[in-house]
């Protein structure tokens, strides 16, 4: 960039390599001219075979590049003649064009002109260069050295270029800005053809995108592309062509691909490498040379002779149509005759084809042509027919075989020896009389009567013609009249009569152009004047004021009326100088005729004058510029005149209407918005305020206080100066995007907005914006959309809406798609979005994969069936991408006709495939004509909607019935009419029944035909759809029945927030998953094993010495398969077993890995084994199935923790939140709010006289009280049920208080705590199970709860440590305890039932046990006797799963993501496909595998037992729902879908559309991890991470090695007998070694 100017330019500078004064130094401009369009920006270059190539962009930054070679002799000749010119122009610098500085003017040489010899050895840089005197060497150039244009490339700015061979052909790699890389070969010329084109993987960034350098192998096939911080491999494409049979068809080979070539006698595309005989690489060796090239018709046999450069040294036959012949080889030709006589009798094109003998391979081909000299019609083609056997007979006109004997004589045209007319262009006016002279030439042939010559204009016949005939030429002069308004071509023909009157056409024309002057000009002076004067006669008559024809004796003048001006824009402007202003007109000529200009006040500056010349389209016609206006930079206001002057018009200024004339003014600003968004800038704001739109409409700098710029300012709406808009688009404003502020400010104010020349926008205040915090993108929901997108994707982060626009891209093949999202202010977690339309690349990519599909009859959730794309969510400046699966649309079912609906139906059901695959509920809209059809229920084959309660008027002007319309993102989808029908059958109307309990009834009749349903047996169908019709009747209920319990999980939400998951440490995660509680207690490895010191020094040497024999694959193997057999080394000790060798195995998961492939093979491939292969896995009766789980186990902590524990945790506690927002009977565990139908809290049916066994009411009353904690300061508000126990209601407080407390870490223990209730009047009093109050009655005592208490809403409580004695020093405590003989306070842990038998009877005289409690007496046969009416409470069960079901589907949908597939799992699932493709495992056998093997032994049993991975005291009730959960996972894992009946499992009954869509999840996770990649090193690294963990550890494995040898020192016989047996073990005497092992310990 030169100092004085913003211009940027590319330059090539010249030194001497030993001139240390840089007094050799010249450089100068470089640029490459395309299409009249300057590229001058050099982006890189590169130097192949004497040749510079170089890639160029515009200085505009435009997306285009070009490529442009020069030869670098001619690149040095001409920096050495710039400074030849410099020296031949004495010396002299234009400084305005200068970048280097210089301190003072350069020296003068001017006796130095035209003498360049005493700087000859400067030019050679000679190494002593002593006459070098001369002060001034460093030269810049004047001139711009242009490079040779050789391609154009649209892919991207090129960044990047590199050359290389291959194949012995230089090539050019080119990367882009966009991370293109595209392959050119070099022609002979210098020109380049592209012959591929690859791209990286795209990334969120742009600037990830660029590609930074290239590199090549030498010989290597694969490039590599190194962009920001990747390196990507691209490798050639294959060498492969279908329908292909000739080197000369191949499209590869005209593409000049070097990696690909013609193998000759395979006559097929492909590698060097891959063709052992003669290769070809380039196409013109793919062509053979044959002589003739065709015979007359007729000939029985051809000799031809055929040359090539690419023949190998093979044997060859020819052939023509099916007539063959042997090739015979000469010295550097081969010739063949080939029997023609049955292909040669008519004219016609064929094929010569040379075919290599053996093989019978066709190697080459030429065209060859069978001729009749007859059939051509004019002189030149029968001349220049091949091999030259055809002459023309110009006598008689007509072409024949130079073997023929005619009556022609010598007159014979051959060769260039044709009569033809001379060509040449004439250009007449019309209406004008004109005498043409016409030359025909070669007449010799013809004949010297020439009397019957004929000449035609476009056909027509010419009545004045004279030819005469003179040294073998015609001359003929020709008087013609065209008459035409417009210009036209006429072509004149030339004919001659032959003795048989026939009129033969001479070759070659002459055409003729018929214009008007009136028409060329548009009747306008300035084109008169400017047309092309060679061709065209025209002149202004002033008199008719129109452009007339100039007769050849006329003087051709033109006086033009004064131009006349008539718009100047822009209408108005700053009134500071810098405005550019475009003034127009008419009759401006064709020279600069305007000087001395003024508008209103303001000069225009002479330098910056610029004219406006006409676009004329036909340019060939006119030779002069028509000036239409003129541009200029105005000068700052002086004055309110206008006037304009003509050049060399004295005293005469044109005349301007004053309502053209501009006006001046000052602009303000006077608000700014929006005024906050996130500190990393991309912020669009909008500058309002008053005149923002006037002048050019350009503003040069908005700038904070800073000093940071708003990027890209620009008026708003854009409207070009030059347009007027003044009526149209009010109000203009200034929009510009925000910086990125790395600083710690809070704000930015506006301090400066200026226009060009540095003219201000006066601020009027100084509008300011504040700075958040960056929005930060975590991840979408869905993953996946249809082609037709539209459907919502929801962005989850933090501090979303402090961006301020959103918008979801997606580039696939240079094809852009954009969808806005919508922020709402009031959320900052979210923000709603639509996914983009597939473009047309991914549309032809999904369906050309789907067709590759093997016996697939419909489309199916897998991604077999979906194309995943990466798109970009942009918040502001905030970027991310993310991975999107599209899938191809849903189809929806239309109506069969008009759809009869039954007005008490309320539902509406459509039915189509893969409905719910991508869309949800809120997806997707349905309306019946103008009324809503809301949407309550969606599965992958059904939606349903609520429909109106009458028939709503039809959407369809004109329609008589409304129509029933379904949108699912962008698709829309009318599926048929829908008629309503009211329903006459008489209804059974219940009497006695109250009004205030309809709504009870109405749910009552449908649980109960649900029941009877079941009861009779009914079809699965209809009992499904009475089961979705209850679950829709349940819906609102069950959102206000948990709406406590959903506050409170935004609680727990808030706090694991702040402190997070109460995660087990990785030591204690290991020692749950890996030993059962009680064998881990009764020793545990974590502690330091309890020995002798004697013992302890017996056992280490042999300790150590049995370690390292485990260390040995060999023995290991050999040690769990021994122990495998033995038949009473039972499943628990396997158990144990496999845990303490994982426990010696810390730190070495990587070896335990190749162990199990070793252990899963053999217990796979062991024809010994008793076991079914199909039952593998299903349970760990084996050590090695115990330990594969084990392994699992621990190499998935990390996986775990960072991406599904929370979700497992989350599902734990919203499960416990929902059951304990409902009664739970202390005592049974049965609740009202559960999933197992065994715990369901169902009513006591005792006997009607029993006043304390009437119907249990379950309507708990819900408290909040009010709880300290040992006579703290802070008061918590705690959720208690009035039915809660004494018990119960110290857990729920505890649980509120410590929210996400790890239950190691309680500061208080509950079971120490008494509940002390502050009851007003009546003093405190502690609360407890039971007391001298509690209620006993026929040999029950009912349990105390806070009803009992009378313990209202607000009250205050006190959990108190007993141990406090200054409680019982309180004169209104009161404990009613001390009457209770024999009760125990802790006797109702919360986490066990309370016995039924825990206290005696008071009466003395007949002691006996009293039966607890709570809400339901457990009588015998009491829950084992079931009534009709116990399924009413069904609807309870459906309520609950309704609560926690999107808790499963979150976790199951995270468990099953395949693309966070663990590496261990992944390994294992590679594992056991190889496995069974190698031992033709059955697929059923090959899925049950994967799922026992990882799913079922892995989740479910963490799913069941969460206290494996958190630090929790998970209620017993609690797990007994959890465990359904579990058993519903399970049951996704099944290949069958089971149809409900009234025997199915409640579970299956109210998760049967649940376990379907996770059916349809689980086929599409194993499908896609089949498809995943593992990268080679991925789990070596994962499990070197899993070691490091380990290694910090304080497992004591020196007990655990003990505990294994004594496990297996019982079996000493087997062991060694085994190692003894296998040839491997022996041949290691690693029997001996463990042998001598057992002798040490045993001694």
């Amino acid at each position: 960039m030169y100092y004085n100017t913003r211009d940027t330019v590319s330059k090539v500078a010249r030194i001497c390599q030993r001139d240390a004064y840089y007094q050799t130094y010249i450089d100068a401009e470089i640029a490459c001219q395309v299409g009249g369009e300057s590229y001058n920006i050099l982006t890189d270059a590169v130097f192949v075979n004497g040749m510079v190539f170089a890639s160029f962009s515009k200085s505009d930054g435009l997306f285009e590049s070009v490529i442009c070679f020069k030869d670098i002799q001619q690149l040095n000749s001409s920096l050495v003649d710039e400074k030849l010119n410099f020296i031949d122009g004495n010396c002299t610098l234009n400084e305005t064009q200068s970048y280097l500085a210089y301190e003072q003017n350069m020296e003068q040489c001017e006796n130095l002109k035209g003498n360049t010899s005493i700087f000859f050895e400067e030019f050679k840089c000679a190494a002593d260069m002593p006459h070098l005197t001369h002060d001034s060497k460093r030269v810049i150039g004047n001139k711009s050295i242009l490079f040779n244009y050789s391609i154009h490339n649209i892919e991207g700015k090129i960044t990047k270029l590199f050359t290389t061979s291959l194949n012995g052909k230089s090539i050019i790699l080119a990367g882009t800005e966009s991370g293109h890389v595209i392959q050119f070969s070099i022609l002979e010329d210098g020109s380049l053809q592209k012959y591929d084109t690859s791209r990286v993987p795209s990334s969120s960034s742009r600037e990830d995108n660029k590609i930074h350098d290239l590199y090549h192998f030498p010989d290597g096939d694969a490039f590599y592309a190194l962009t920001k911080s990747k390196i990507f491999k691209i490798s050639a494409r294959p060498c492969t062509e279908s329908d292909v049979s000739v080197c000369t068809q191949s499209v590869t080979m005209k593409m000049k691909d070097p990696h690909c070539g013609w193998c000759v006698f395979k006559n097929k595309l492909s590698k060097k490498s891959e063709c052992n005989a003669t290769w070809i690489s380039l196409d013109k060796k793919c062509l053979i040379s044959i002589r003739p090239q065709g015979v007359t018709v007729g000939e029985r046999t051809v000799d031809i002779t055929i040359t090539s450069d690419s023949l190998p040294n093979a044997s060859y036959i020819c052939g023509i149509n099916g007539g063959q012949g042997k090739a015979r080889k000469n010295s550097s030709s081969l010739t063949c005759s080939v029997n023609v006589s049955e292909i040669s009798a008519n004219h016609r094109y064929t094929t010569f084809g040379l075919y290599e003998e053996t093989k019978n391979v066709l190697v080459a081909e030429a065209p060859f042509l069978f001729f009749n000299c007859s059939v051509y019609s004019k002189c030149s083609t029968c001349v220049e027919t091949i091999s030259g056997t055809c002459r023309w007979c110009a006598s008689q006109g007509h072409c024949e075989s130079t073997n023929t004997t005619t009556h022609c004589g010598n007159h014979h045209s051959v060769n260039n020896s044709c009569p033809m007319l001379k060509q040449t262009t004439l250009y007449l006016h019309a209406n004008v009389e004109y005498t043409l002279k016409l030359e025909v030439e070669n007449t010799i042939n013809i004949t010297t009567d020439l009397k019957n010559l004929s000449v035609k204009i476009n056909s027509t016949n010419i009545a004045k013609q004279y030819c005469q005939f003179s040294d073998g030429k015609v001359d003929c002069n020709v008087t013609f009249k065209a008459r035409s308004d417009a210009k036209t071509l006429e072509n004149i023909e030339v004919q001659y009569e032959n003795p048989k009157r026939k009129w033969i056409s001479i070759d070659g024309k002459s055409e003729v152009f018929v214009y008007k002057c009136t028409t060329l000009s548009d009747n306008m002076c300035n084109y008169c004047q400017a047309l092309n004067t060679s061709r065209f006669r025209c002149k202004w008559d002033n008199e008719t004021k129109s452009c007339t024809y100039c007769s050849p004796s006329e003087t051709c003048r033109h006086e033009c009326p004064r131009p006349n001006i008539t718009e100047i824009l822009p209408r108005d402007g700053f009134i500071g100088k810098g405005l550019l202003i475009t003034v127009t007109g008419e009759e401006f000529g064709t020279n600069e005729e305007i000087r001395d200009i003024h508008i209103n006040g303001k000069t225009c500056i002479n330098e910056t004058v610029q004219f406006i010349h006409t676009d004329i389209s036909k340019s060939d016609d006119f030779s002069k510029n028509i000036t239409k206006g003129f541009i200029c930079k105005l000068d700052k206001k002086n004055g309110n005149t206008t006037y304009f002057y003509r050049v060399n018009r004295t005293g005469e200024s044109l005349p301007v209407n004053d309502a053209i004339i501009p006006i001046w003014k000052n602009a303000t600003i006077t608000s700014i918005e929006p005024t906050s968004g996130p500190k990393a800038g991309g912020t669009m704001i909008t500058l309002k305020g008053d005149n923002l739109g006037i002048g050019n409409r350009i503003i040069s700098e908005v700038r904070f206080n800073d000093k940071s710029l708003c990027k890209s300012p620009k008026i708003y709406p854009y409207c070009p100066a030059c347009i007027r808009t003044e009526s149209v688009y009010p109000p203009f404003s200034i929009v510009c995007k925000t910086p990125n502020v790395t600083s710690t400010r809070s704000e930015l104010k506006l301090e400066d907005v200026t226009v060009p020349e540095s003219q201000t926008i006066e601020l009027l205040g100084q509008p300011k914006f504040i700075l958040l915090d960056n929005p930060v993108i975590e991840k979408i929901l869905p993953q996946k959309g249809f082609l037709s997108g539209g459907t919502v994707l929801t962005v989850k982060g933090k501090n979303l809406n402090t961006a301020n626009a959103g918008t979801v891209r997606l580039e696939y093949n240079s094809e852009v798609k954009v969808e806005k999202c919508v922020i709402d202010d009031n959320s900052s977690a979210q923000v709603l979005c639509k996914i983009p339309a597939a473009s047309t690349g991914i549309v032809q990519e999904l369906n050309a994969k789907t067709s590759l599909s093997i016996n697939r009859k419909k489309r199916s959730s897998q991604c077999d069936d979906c194309f995943t794309v990466t798109i970009i969510v942009q918040l502001d400046e905030i970027e991310h991408s993310f991975n999107l699966s599209y899938f191809h649309d849903p189809s929806i079912s239309k109506f069969e006709g008009v759809l009869l609906y039954q007005s008490d139906q309320q539902y509406l059901e459509i039915k189509g495939e893969n409905l719910n695959l991508v869309a949800e509920i809120h997806d997707i809209n349905v309306t019946i004509g103008l009324g809503e059809c809301n949407v309550v229920e969606l599965t992958g084959s059904y939606m349903r909607c609520k429909t109106p309660s009458s028939q709503p008027k039809p959407g369809i002007p004109g329609a008589t019935l409304p129509e029933v319309n379904v949108t699912i993102g962008n698709i829309h989808t009318t599926v048929g009419f829908i008629q309503y029908q009211q329903k006459f059958e008489n209804f059974l109307i219940i009497a006695g029944a109250a009004a205030g309990t309809a709504l009870f009834l109405l749910e009552l009749v449908v649980v109960f035909f649900v029941c009877m349903n079941r009861k009779a047996g009914s079809k699965a169908k209809a009992l499904e759809k009475q089961i979705n019709d209850l679950e829709m009747e349940i819906k609102q209920v069950a959102k206000e029945e948990f709406l406590d319990m959903q506050t409170s999980l935004s609680t727990v939400n808030r706090n694991l927030i702040e402190q997070g998951f109460p995660y087990h440490s990785y030591q204690q995660f290991a020692c749950n998953a890996i030993f059962a509680t009680d064998y881990l207690m009764s020793d545990p490895v974590v502690s330091s094993y309890k020995m002798s010191d004697e013992l302890r020094a017996n056992a280490r040497t042999g300790m150590e010495r049995f370690r390292g024999l485990l260390e040995n694959k060999f023995f290991l193997v050999s040690l769990i398969t021994t122990m495998d057999k033995q038949t009473h080394f039972f499943i628990k000790e396997k158990s144990n077993f496999a845990g303490n060798l994982c426990a010696i195995m810390m730190g070495r998961m990587d070896y335990m890995h190749e162990v199990l492939q070793v252990l899963i093979t053999k217990m796979v491939v062991d024809p010994s084994s008793k076991r079914d292969v199909r039952s593998l896995f299903r349970r760990s009766e084996s050590i090695t199935e115990k330990l594969l789980s084990d392994w699992l186990s621990l190499c998935l902590y990390p996986h775990l923790k960072d991406h599904t524990g929370s979700l497992l945790y989350l599902l734990y506690t919203a499960t416990r939140k929902a059951m304990e927002s409902g009664p739970i009977d202390a005592l049974t565990n049965d609740a009202k709010y559960t999933l197992s139908e065994e715990k369901l809290l169902r009513k006591y049916q005792g006997s009607a006289t029993d006043e304390e066994t009437t119907d249990v009411k379950f309507e708990a009353k819900a408290l909040t009280l009010n709880v300290v904690v040992n006579n703290g300061d802070e008061i918590y508000p705690c959720k208690a049920l009035d039915c809660d126990t004494v018990s119960q209601v110290k857990y729920k407080c505890l649980d509120q208080i410590y929210v996400n407390y790890p239950a190691s870490q309680l500061p208080v223990d509950p079971t120490e705590l008494l509940l002390e209730w502050h009851a007003g009047f009546n003093g405190r009093v502690i609360l407890r199970d039971e007391d001298n109050t509690s209620k006993r009655n026929w040999g029950w005592i009912r349990v105390n709860t806070l009803a009992h208490y009378t313990v209202a809403d607000q009250s205050n409580i006190a959990l108190v440590d007993p141990r406090n004695a200054e409680i019982i020093q309180q004169d209104d405590y009161v404990d009613l305890a001390h009457f209770n003989i024999g009760f125990d306070d802790h006797s109702m842990d919360f986490d066990q039932p309370m016995t039924s038998e825990g206290s005696t009877s008071h009466d003395d005289e007949h002691p006996r046990k009293l039966k607890h409690w709570h809400l339901l007496k457990d009588e015998d046969g009491n829950k084992k006797k079931k009534s009709a009416i116990d399924e009413l409470y069904l609807n309870r069960l459906i309520t609950t799963k309704l609560s926690l079901v999107k808790y499963i589907d979150d976790l199951f949908s995270l468990v099953l993501e395949s693309s966070k597939c663990p590496p261990p799992v992944k390994f294992l699932f590679d594992f056991l496909d190889g496995l069974a493709e190698k031992q033709k495992i059955a697929p059923d056998t090959l899925h049950a595998w994967k799922s026992h093997s990882y799913f079922i032994r892995i989740w479910a049993m963490l799913i069941n037992t969460p206290s494996i991975m958190f630090d929790i005291n998970a209620p017993s009730y609690v797990l007994e729902n959890l465990d359904v959960i579990s058993q519903v996972f399970i049951d996704s894992f099944s290949l069958t879908e089971q149809a409900v009946s009234k025997e199915s499992p409640t579970q299956k009954l109210i998760f049967r559309n649940e376990l379907s869509k996770y059916r349809t999840h689980v086929q599409e996770f194993y499908k896609n991890v089949q498809v995943n990649v593992q990268k080679p090193d991925e789990l070596g690294q994962y499990l070197t991470s899993i070691n490091r963990n380990q290694q910090k550890t304080t497992f004591n494995k020196n007990a655990a090695l003990y505990r294994l040898y004594e496990q297996i020192k019982p079996y000493t016989a087997e062991i060694l007998d085994d190692l003894s047996f296998c040839h491997e073990t022996s041949c290691l005497q690693l029997n001996k070694k463990l042998e001598n092992i057992f002798v040490m310990m045993e001694q």
